[in-house]
């Protein structure tokens, strides 16, 4: 098979090259069902890959509680894969919002757990509550909406009421958002299963509104553009410095473009700033990154000219 880098990151089969097949070669012939639950498999709209149709299933169950409270997510503490498991074989989980009414009576008793890590699970679901709305819309696991897509839907719409009850005109406006992710998300909240768990996670006391609720940050360096991550910083990990750069209005990408306005290189970048630099494309290291996030430097300064390496 020829393979490319898809989004400079994922490996992506472009084509099969049916001439270099062994004559003895035999199709492969995929299972008709679910391994774990006996269900008809299926495909999901514009894709090859079969999936199990079943969200009762134990491993997507598992899967989606684990998901939710990632750090990228919900960012539970001590919600690990063996508690998750433990929790949903012995029957006390059977959702997201069933977190919510864990006790430590439903904790002590699980293997290699004790009253103070029964209290240390609940205090973090607990606190939880107050996580910012981008970071549930990400938990609940809608198809094709990730953290950056989460991050626009909570800053352009203001709530979680307005996001379900959007429309697919009111959708698309958002940025990055089409209509195939339009119609992933209206598709997910038009399902009773879904609506009830979220309305359960609602009387649960779980943020849902935007911190700016949905009105225009003010101006900033960062404002309206977009930031490239590369190579190793020392103050904040990319993560961090990239969620500090959109809360100030401005948007971190993966990948290298002419739509790129600023990248922000560390020591060990790579292709990114080379690719970069073959653009002409604004190059920070990260003290002009860090003296801007910090306010130490306006926009009217002008680059500053560092050594990288």
């Amino acid at each position: 098979v020829i393979v490319e880098k898809a989004g400079e990151i994922i490996p992506q089969v472009v084509r099969v090259i049916k001439e270099k097949r062994p004559e003895e070669a035999q199709p492969y012939v995929f299972p008709p069902t679910c391994p774990a639950c006996d269900s008809t498999l299926d495909k999901l709209k514009g894709d090859v890959a079969l999936c199990c149709p079943n969200s009762a299933c134990p491993p997507q169950v598992r899967r989606r509680i684990q998901h939710f409270g990632a750090k990228a997510a919900m960012d539970i503490d001590h919600l690990g894969p063996a508690i998750v498991y433990q929790l949903v074989d012995l029957g006390r989980i059977h959702d997201i919002a069933d977190l919510y009414n864990l006790d430590i009576e439903d904790l002590v008793d699980l293997e290699k757990f004790g009253e103070k890590s029964a209290e240390n699970l609940i205090n973090a679901i607990t606190t939880s509550k107050a996580q910012e709305l981008w970071r549930l819309l990400h938990g609940l696991g809608i198809q094709h909406v990730g953290g950056g897509v989460a991050k626009r839907l909570a800053r352009d719409l203001g709530s979680l009421q307005a996001i379900l009850e959007a429309d697919t005109e009111t959708l698309v406006a958002v940025d990055d958002i089409g209509e195939i992710v339009a119609e992933s998300i209206q598709h997910f909240f038009a399902q009773d299963s879904n609506r009830q768990i979220v309305d359960r996670l609602v009387q649960a006391g779980l943020n849902t509104e935007d911190s700016t609720g949905g009105q225009p940050r003010p101006d900033t360096p960062f404002t309206g553009k977009t930031f490239v991550l590369t190579g190793t910083l020392e103050k904040y990990s990319r993560t961090q410095a990239g969620e500090m750069i959109e809360q100030r209005g401005g948007k971190v990408a993966s990948s290298v473009s002419k739509k790129t306005d600023c990248i922000v290189a560390g020591p060990g970048a790579g292709s990114k700033l080379k690719k970069a630099q073959e653009l002409d494309i604004e190059v920070w290291d990260e003290a002009r990154l860090i003296a801007t996030l910090e306010g130490e430097v306006s926009e009217s300064n002008g680059p500053v000219q560092t050594e990288l390496f």
